[in-house]
């Protein structure tokens, strides 16, 4: 197995907001207008150019069940408006989703950590583990009493996708206080191969 760690370089956030009314018009209104609010709210940080989308719209009726008349009744409307967006400013991660949340947003969902050399720390992982398994190769022959001559094939077992580190803030923590209450790991890549090897 290789393994390769990379510092990631932007943050995909998607962020909800959702309200519900009788009236669907109302409830569009009324998610529209926060929609605003929240675009407003990114102004002041940096969002990467053409990634910016608030096309994703649902409108959901609601029911309940009514236990005595054992009977769904309806509540309204649920309008759902989606907002996705990447930035290359990590260390202000926390500081948009605090503004994102101070702005309406219903839910939002844990940042997704990219970076722009993923292909090339995935490539260094497979080197790395075609190194480490032919050097465990060459230990297993000399401790047989033989030698290593030659790599008869090589077979990549899996690519495993990066998996992106967790970001933890505290919560109850003001604006100015985000910024250093936001901490980011390291983008982990991995790579398996199964190496055979001729020995004599």
């Amino acid at each position: 197995e290789g393994v390769v760690l990379v510092s990631p370089d932007t943050a995909s956030i998607r962020a909800q907001v959702s309200a519900i009314n009788q009236n669907g018009a109302i409830a569009q209104k009324r998610v529209s207008q926060r929609m605003d609010t929240m675009l407003s709210a990114l102004d002041s940080f940096s969002v990467v150019e053409d990634s910016l989308d608030t096309s994703a719209l649902s409108l959901q009726p609601e029911y309940r069940w009514n236990r005595q008349t054992e009977q769904q009744v309806f509540t309204g409307y649920r309008v759902t408006r989606t907002l996705t967006f990447k930035t290359d400013d990590l260390k202000a991660v926390g500081e948009v989703l605090t503004a994102l949340t101070e702005a309406g947003a219903t839910e939002i969902s844990p940042p997704q950590f990219e970076s722009s050399t993923s292909g090339q720390a995935q490539e260094s992982a497979l080197e790395h583990a075609v190194k480490s398994a032919t050097r465990k190769l060459d230990v297993l022959a000399r401790s047989a009493g033989l030698s290593l001559q030659s790599i008869a094939s090589i077979a990549e077992v899996s690519a495993i996708s990066p998996s992106s580190p967790e970001a933890l803030m505290r919560t109850g923590v003001s604006m100015d206080d985000a910024r250093n209450n936001f901490v980011i790991g390291n983008l982990t890549f991995r790579a398996e191969v199964l190496v055979k090897g001729v020995a004599n």
